[in-house]
C-alpha cells in the first residue's frame, strides 16, 4: 500500500465533544491490465486502483478495535456506503477503515488487506502490543462481501454484520421477477395491488387481477418478495437498467437513488449483458424451443415484443466521420409494444440480414448491440457518443459503427431483455433455496428446461471474493435484515441461518450465528431500524470482546409462499425491535361517522431483557394534507410493555392513517445512538 498523505483533524460529536484524530490517506495501485491477466480471466481486482482512508482517534479515546463498512462501488456523501459514522465509531473506541473500491470483484479482499495494514499502523501510532478486535458490516451488495470475509477468513475480523442480505440467486433473480411482474401487470393495477395492500385497506392484493397477473404476482411472491414491501416499499416498474430505488417502509416511498452494483443496471441495463456472455444461446433457445415462454408467448409477452429489420437509408456523421445517426426507411421500423422503447437494442447486420456483426475486440467485454435513442415518428436512431454505465464511459462499439453502411439491416427488439425476465425458470439453483420450489413437481424435477450453463452462481462470486456462500462462517456473524425490503427478499436470511446450522450444526451455529427481523425497516440499516443496528454493533463487540452472549434470534417461520412469518408477542418473537399491536375499534381497519368517537388501543412491549421503553408518538394522516405529528411522550418511568388507549373523531370525511411510533433502549435512556424502534399503523374510515 502507498501512503499518500496523513494529516491530524478534529471531529466534534453531538455533546460538544472534541475528538482529535490522525486521518491517514493511501492506495493499493493497479498492478495489472487486461492484456496481462491469465488466459480466460475476464476481470480481476488488480486492473484498478484502490483508494484507503484510515481514521485512528486521539489514543485516550481507542479501545483496542476498528470499525468498516463494506460495499462494492464507489460512493459519496450520504450515499457512500463505504464509510463509518465517525461519532458512533469514536464514542465506540473503534478507528475505521474505508476502501473506495476501484473494481467491484476485490470482494472482501482488498478490505482484508487495509485492516490488517490499518491494525500495523494502529500499533505503531498508539504504541500497542495487545490484540486489535476488528467488525466489518455491509449492506446489499456489501452483505457479499461480508459474506465472503466471514466465510473466507479468518483472524482478520473478530465479528461480520451482513445487513439486507444478497446471496446467490437473489442479487440477480429478484430484480427478475420484479420486471416479471411489472411486465405482466399493467401499472394501473400494480397501483391497485400496492394499494391494497397497504394497512386496513380492505381489499385482496388479487382483486381485478386476471389468472396470468395472478400467477405471476404468485411467483414474485414465492421468490420471496415480502408482502410489506408491495404496499410500501415502493412502486414496481420496469427496471431502468439505471439505479435501485430505496425504500424507506416508514415513509412508504423510495427516498433516493441507491446505484446498486448487482441491481437492475447490470442485470438489465447496458452492462447487463453476462447472461449472453456466460450462455449465449439463452435468449434464441427462449424464442424457439418448447418449454420457454417464448416459444408460446402469453397475451403480455405478445403485446410487449418488438422484433423487425429495419433497413438504413442514411448514416449520419460527424466531421470526424463517426456515425451520429442512422436513418430508416419508416416503413421498414418495426412498431413499438405494450413497453414502448424501454429496453430496445439495435443489432447490426449486413444487407441481406443474414450476417450479424458482433465486436468480439474484447473477449471478456463482447458489443452486442448499439446503444441509441430511437425516434419512431422519424425512423431515425441516434447515436451518443457515450453511455454511463456505473460511472464508466462507454462508447459505442467502433466494430459495430464501422460496419455500418446504407443498404444494411438493423435489427430493432427487445428480445433479449424480454427473455431475461423469465430467467429464474430456467436457472434453478441447486443449494436448496425454497423460492424454486415453485419451478417443481411434486418429485422434485424441474418443470421447465434448465440451462446447461448456471451463470446466477457466478454473479455473487466477485463480490464474495471468488467464493459462494455455504455457511460456514469462521466468526461470529449477526445478520440483519427488514421485513418490508423490496430488494433484499427478508426470507434469504432465514435460508442463510439453515445453511450455518447445516454447516457448523445447531450448537456451534449458536455460539456464532444471530439473525434479527425488523418490521417497518427498508433496503438500508438506517432510518428506523438505524439504532437496532448500532445495538446489534455494539453487541456484537459484547460476544467477540467479554464473551457476552447476545440475545436471542428472532424466532420465525417461513411460510409456503416464503414470507417471514413472526409470533405475535413480544415474549415468543424475540429479537431487538419493540413489538407493537394497535386497533381501531378492536381492528386494522374501522369506519365512522363524522364526530363518532374511535376506540384506539395499542400495546407495546419489549422482547425479554432487550432494553426498555421510553417515549412513543402519534402522527395523523390524511390523504392531501400535510401529516400531524404530535408532540412525544417521554415516560417518567421507562417500562418493558405499556398499553394505551384514546378516543378520536374527525371532523372530515376521508380515509385517515394512525400511526403510533415508538422508542425503546437497552438501558432504558434517551437520546443514545441506539434508539430501538417500531410503528404500526391503523385505518379510520370517515364518511
Amino acid at each position: 500500500m502507498v501512503i499518500d498523505s496523513s494529516q491530524q483533524l478534529v471531529y466534534t460529536d453531538a455533546t460538544g465533544r472534541v475528538i482529535p484524530y490522525t486521518e491517514v490517506k493511501g492506495h493499493f495501485p493497479a498492478t495489472n491490465t487486461r492484456a496481462t491477466l491469465p488466459p480466460g480471466v475476464r476481470n480481476s481486482a488488480t486492473l484498478n486502483q484502490h483508494d484507503i482512508t484510515w481514521r485512528f482517534p486521539a489514543k485516550e479515546f481507542w479501545q483496542n478495535r476498528s470499525f468498516q463498512q463494506t460495499y462494492p462501488i464507489p460512493g459519496t456523501g450520504p450515499l457512500d456506503l463505504n464509510e463509518v459514522d465517525l461519532g458512533f465509531a469514536f464514542s465506540s473506541g473503534a478507528f475505521t477503515v474505508r476502501v473506495n473500491p476501484g473494481n467491484p470483484n476485490g470482494g472482501y479482499r482488498v478490505n482484508a488487506a487495509a485492516t490488517k495494514l490499518a491494525k500495523n499502523y494502529a500499533n505503531q501510532l498508539y504504541g500497542n502490543s495487545s490484540p486489535i478486535n476488528s467488525y466489518l458490516w455491509g449492506q446489499s451488495g456489501g452483505s457479499a462481501q461480508a459474506l465472503g470475509a466471514a466465510e473466507g477468513t479468518t483472524g482478520v475480523w473478530a465479528g461480520v454484520i451482513p445487513c439486507v442480505i444478497a446471496t446467490t440467486g437473489l442479487i440477480v433473480h429478484s430484480f427478475q421477477w420484479q420486471a416479471l411482474y411489472a411486465l405482466a401487470v399493467p401499472l394501473d393495477k400494480r397501483s391497485e395491488v400496492r394499494q391494497a395492500a397497504e394497512v386496513g385497506s380492505g381489499r385482496s392484493i388479487y382483486e381485478g387481477l386476471d389468472t396470468e397477473q395472478r400467477s405471476v404476482l404468485d411467483e414474485l411472491l414465492q421468490g420471496g418478495f415480502p408482502r410489506a414491501g408491495l404496499g410500501t416499499a415502493l412502486t414496481l416498474d420496469l427496471p431502468t437498467g439505471g439505479e435501485i430505488p430505496v425504500g424507506d417502509a416508514t415513509v412508504g416511498s423510495a427516498v433516493g437513488p441507491f446505484p446498486g452494483v448487482a441491481g437492475p443496471s447490470l442485470v438489465f441495463g447496458p452492462g447487463g449483458q453476462n447472461i449472453r456472455v456466460v450462455d449465449p444461446t439463452y435468449e434464441d433457445d427462449f424464442w424457439a424451443k418448447p418449454g420457454y415462454a417464448g416459444a408460446n408467448p402469453p397475451n403480455y409477452l405478445k403485446a410487449a415484443k418488438v422484433d423487425g429489420f429495419a433497413t438504413v437509408t442514411d448514416v449520419v456523421r460527424d466531421a470526424q466521420g463517426v456515425p451520429t445517426a442512422l436513418k430508416f426507411d419508416p416503413a421498414t421500423v418495426p412498431a413499438l409494444g405494450s413497453i414502448g422503447a424501454s429496453h430496445l437494442q439495435y443489432y447490426v447486420y449486413d444487407a441481406a440480414g443474414t450476417t450479424r456483426t458482433i465486436d468480439n475486440s474484447d473477449p471478456s467485454n463482447p458489443v452486442f448491440t448499439l446503444t441509441g435513442t430511437l425516434d419512431t415518428t422519424t425512423g431515425t436512431l441516434a447515436l451518443p457518443v457515450n453511455t454511463n454505465v456505473l460511472s464508466a464511459t462507454t462508447p459505442n462499439s467502433k466494430v459495430l459503427l464501422d460496419a455500418l453502411d446504407v443498404g444494411d439491416k438493423i435489427r430493432i427488439n427487445n428480445r433479449y431483455f424480454l427473455s431475461q425476465v423469465y430467467y429464474p425458470r430456467h436457472s434453478i439453483l441447486n443449494n436448496g433455496n425454497p423460492a424454486y420450489n415453485q419451478y417443481k413437481d411434486n418429485t422434485g424435477k424441474p418443470i421447465y428446461p434448465q440451462r446447461d450453463v448456471q451463470f446466477v452462481p457466478l454473479s455473487s462470486a466477485g463480490a464474495m471474493g471468488g467464493i459462494t456462500e455455504t455457511g460456514n462462517i469462521k466468526t461470529k456473524v449477526m445478520v440483519m435484515e427488514n421485513l418490508a425490503d423490496a430488494n433484499s427478499y427478508p426470507y434469504v436470511a432465514g435460508f442463510y441461518q439453515q445453511q450455518v446450522q447445516k454447516s457448523l450444526g445447531k450448537r456451534k451455529a449458536d455460539e456464532m450465528f444471530r439473525v434479527y427481523f425488523q418490521e417497518n425497516g427498508g433496503h438500508s440499516n438506517t432510518g428506523l431500524v438505524q439504532g437496532i443496528f448500532n445495538q446489534m454493533v455494539l453487541d456484537l463487540v459484547d460476544w467477540a470482546e467479554k464473551g457476552i452472549t447476545p440475545k436471542p434470534s428472532s424466532n420465525y417461520t417461513i411460510d409456503t409462499m416464503n414470507q417471514i412469518v413472526q409470533p405475535i408477542g413480544a415474549v415468543d418473537r424475540k429479537g431487538l425491535q419493540p413489538v407493537i399491536h394497535l386497533s381501531a375499534n378492536g381492528g386494522e381497519r374501522a369506519e365512522a361517522g363524522l364526530l363518532q368517537p374511535v376506540n384506539i388501543s395499542a400495546t407495546i412491549e419489549m422482547p425479554p431483557t432487550t432494553g426498555k421503553i421510553v417515549q412513543y408518538n402519534w402522527t395523523i394522516e390524511r390523504q392531501g394534507v400535510p401529516a400531524i405529528n404530535e408532540p412525544a411522550t417521554v415516560l417518567a418511568s421507562p417500562n418493558e410493555k405499556v398499553t394505551l388507549s384514546r378516543q378520536m373523531t374527525f371532523a372530515i370525511p376521508g380515509e385517515y392513517v394512525i400511526s403510533l411510533n415508538t422508542t425503546a433502549d437497552r438501558n432504558g435512556t434517551s437520546g443514545t445512538s441506539t434508539p430501538l424502534q417500531n410503528l404500526d399503523r391503523v385505518r379510520v374510515v370517515v364518511h
